[in-house]
């Protein structure tokens, strides 16, 4: 998947060169990106496809934000909708005609072509999963589009945050700008990165994990505790609604030091 992500980004170059010296959004030019990358790699998919997933999917993010706390008469919600359920509806039906789509173009190419190169990508694994005569190992159709919509959600935006803060990270802090770029140039020179030499950027490394830490695309992870459960002394009961405030942990000078709210990429050395 590697030379279709160089690809992908030397498209990206390709647009900025246009750009001259004006002012830019790197965070809107990641986002473009990592939905090119994701569509392609996982999906066998165009940019296209990927971004009008993309725009039904922040809608309905939107929309599920704008009436969490939307009080419903018990025995009514399904009967009685109102604009917004009528939209959400609408935006559902869109994303599902949409991996539809997709589905049935890469059954296409697994019954006509060579079956073992279409499922090199996301979707033809899970499709592989979803044909498994083994039940314990077979996913339903609803299971592989829901899976897809969280790929396509999730994956995008946790990239295209990443790179808008290291970016911003590195274009204040010019010295690691310029060990990464000496560290690209010894591994890579002139040549398009590999696999093998992408494991040998070891500043980089601390330069992507030092800005996870700063800020981390989930500020907070939110999970539910199926049954009571003790850890350490605390005994946490079913059905108990936990967040983990990631954001707190990353900045916390007692795991950190008092340093913890610099931009300090050695830590990770």
């Amino acid at each position: 998947m590697l030379p279709a992500m160089v690809e992908s980004v030397e498209m990206m170059l390709e647009r900025w060169k246009d750009v001259g010296t004006k002012e830019m959004q790197v965070y809107k030019e990641f986002k473009i990106l990592a939905l090119e990358v994701i569509s392609r790699t996982a999906f066998g998919s165009d940019y296209e496809v990927g971004k009008q997933l993309f725009e039904k999917l922040g809608a309905l993010r939107l929309l599920v934000t704008k009436t969490a706390y939307k009080t419903r008469l018990p025995g009514f919600g399904m009967l009685l909708k109102d604009k917004d359920d009528v939209e959400s509806d609408k935006l559902q039906a869109g994303m599902h005609y949409l991996i539809m789509q997709m589905i049935r173009n890469k059954e296409k190419m697994m019954i006509s072509g060579d079956e073992d190169s279409c499922i090199t990508d996301y979707l033809g694994l899970l499709l592989k999963a979803h044909h498994d005569n083994d039940g314990n190992y077979k996913l339903s159709l609803q299971d592989v589009i829901d899976d897809c919509k969280t790929f396509y959600s999730a994956g995008h935006s946790a990239i295209s945050i990443l790179l808008s803060w290291a970016t911003f990270l590195l274009g204040i802090h010019t010295e690691w700008q310029e060990k990464a770029r000496e560290e690209v140039q010894e591994v890579f020179g002139n040549q398009n990165p590999s696999l093998e030499g992408i494991a040998r950027l070891k500043k980089m490394g601390m330069i992507i994990n030092e800005t996870l830490r700063l800020y981390p695309p989930a500020i907070a992870i939110p999970r539910n505790v199926p049954k009571e459960t003790k850890v350490g002394n605390l005994v946490l009961p079913a059905n108990l609604d936990l967040r983990i405030p990631t954001l707190a942990l990353h900045h916390d000078p007692g795991i950190w030091g008092e340093d913890a709210h610099l931009f300090k990429p050695e830590r990770f050395c």
